[in-house]
């Protein structure tokens, strides 16, 4: 059942960064980047591209030349900037002084796919950390195409060890579960 004809709000796009951030000493500071899949370019968070001067514990002072507003979350700031190129202003202190750097950084309209991947990776972390590098980690989210693709991808870069860990835990579902394995 639908509820029949619907009136669409305007969609306005909010940039992301995929960071977490604190309040302390009166400033925005950046206390969490989401680095993503730091071995797969497409995966990775803008804060963590290669090139990109920024860090955790660096105060986020202004975006696009305007200076934070603490009275408001600080993604007002970013709101209509999705999926485009902003200039930030960073510094390890909370003062827009000489030390403060600019910095580009191509925004996300979505954080999800970024923090799914550093899921995984804390994942791999963690049973490599508890092997002692001897096991692998791969997810897989589905049994379509998708996962598939997703089996390939991390499975190939951790042939060599001696187990692997294959995660289906809330899998999407998609064709039958052991097709997946069939071709490996």
């Amino acid at each position: 059942v639908r509820g029949g004809p619907m009136e669409n709000a305007p969609r306005v796009s909010v940039g992301l960064l995929g960071a977490d951030y604190t309040v302390e000493n009166g400033a925005y500071r950046i206390s969490n980047i989401v680095e993503g899949g730091v071995w797969d370019s497409d995966a990775r968070g803008p804060l963590s591209m290669p090139g990109v001067d920024v860090h955790e514990g660096d105060y986020l002072l202004a975006v696009d030349g305007t200076p934070m507003n603490m009275a408001m979350d600080p993604w007002a700031a970013f709101v209509g900037k999705g999926n485009e190129v902003v200039e930030l202003t960073v510094s390890a202190i909370p003062t827009m002084d000489d030390t403060a750097r600019k910095v580009l950084v191509k925004t996300l309209t979505s954080e999800s796919n970024l923090r799914y991947r550093q899921w995984i990776e804390s994942n791999r972390a963690m049973v490599e950390k508890a092997s002692g590098g001897r096991v692998g980690y791969v997810y897989v989210p589905d049994t379509g195409q998708n996962g598939r693709n997703n089996l390939f991808r991390q499975f190939y870069g951790q042939a060599h060890m001696d187990a692997l860990i294959i995660d289906e835990r809330w899998n999407g579902g998609g064709q039958f579960p052991n097709l997946s394995l069939i071709h490996i």
